[in-house]
């Protein structure tokens, strides 16, 4: 078997059993650890960068390389 099949495979598997309890549970622990300290505005990337890129090139480049 290809990756490609075992892809759609596993693909095809979830759409049609749903994720197990323990991926519920893997989504809700890295929720939780990487965006539950996330203000509601920082929730999303709507018009984050194109706002940084029209202000500052240079300040875009940094804000992209190391989150500032």
């Amino acid at each position: 078997m290809t990756n490609s099949q075992t892809t759609l495979d596993a693909n095809l598997d979830v759409m049609i059993n749903g994720v197990t309890d323990r991926e519920k549970q893997i989504l809700q622990d890295v929720m939780r650890l990487y965006f539950g300290k996330l203000e509601e505005s920082e929730r999303h990337w709507d018009g984050i960068e194109v706002g940084k890129y029209r202000q500052d090139r240079q300040a875009f480049a940094q804000f992209l390389l190391i989150g500032k």
